[in-house]
């Protein structure tokens, strides 16, 4: 595995290389990140320089790949643990309170480190990407999120067509499509996030989902896949 250093306001860190040719998921993918060992002090300054920003959350994206396509990370037993640990530590010393972290395009072996030892992570992305269509199909993977006390995330998603020819979206992205969504993202217990263009927004529809004073309409536990339900091949209904 590779390896280099970076110099920093807080001193020298080390980071690790990912490897295109490592596994065939890995071929589009060329970056570093932080050792283990130096991950605490890489994210603190990353959670002081957004909290000036008044930052209220923070999503890692790409888990997967922060472990697999990383030789580093897969060639030292406990080094995504520790790793992942760091971060918890990061978070949970922001500011008055613990930074509340998602974790995105994570494994199962993650929400269950999260779950047993990382009280930062709050949400855990249950869909896929919104832009691909049937990011309402969280059920199946909510069953384990909302098993272990996480709450399941959906990606975010459009209100209205933004102006987009129809023709050329998923079915999910305007009309009905877009009041699914909206309910599944209330119903996850997760963030209900809208990604429309400036002056985009169904203000109406987003309404639906919270209260007058914004805070979002939420169940007791999240919405899941049916226990008589096979799934259908997909993310569960």
């Amino acid at each position: 595995s590779s390896s280099s250093s970076s110099s920093s306001s807080s001193g020298t860190r080390t980071l690790v290389a990912s490897d295109a040719a490592y596994v065939d998921e890995c071929a589009i993918f060329d970056f570093r990140q932080a050792a283990p060992r130096d991950a605490r002090s890489f994210w603190r300054q990353i959670f002081k320089s957004l909290g000036e920003w008044r930052m209220g959350s923070f999503e890692i994206d790409f888990m997967w790949q922060n472990y697999a396509c990383v030789p580093a990370m897969r060639e030292q037993a406990d080094a995504m643990r520790r790793w992942l640990h760091e971060l918890n530590a990061a978070a949970v010393d922001f500011g008055g309170a613990p930074l509340p972290l998602q974790l995105c395009m994570a494994s199962p072996a993650d929400a269950l480190e999260a779950a047993l030892h990382m009280p930062a992570v709050t949400n855990f992305r249950a869909s896929g990407d919104y832009a691909w269509g049937y990011s309402y199909k969280i059920g199946v993977s909510s069953l384990l999120i909302d098993a272990l006390g996480l709450a399941p995330s959906k990606d975010c998603f459009w209100t209205t067509d933004n102006g987009r020819e129809r023709h050329t979206l998923p079915a999910d992205h305007y009309g009905a499509g877009a009041e699914l969504n909206a309910i599944v993202a209330a119903l996850s217990r997760g963030p209900v996030s809208i990604a429309d263009a400036a002056n985009g927004t169904d203000v109406e529809l987003l309404a639906r989902t919270c209260a007058a004073d914004g805070r979002v309409l939420r169940p007791a536990r999240a919405a899941t896949m049916l226990d008589d339900d096979d799934g259908g091949g997909g993310g569960g209904s």
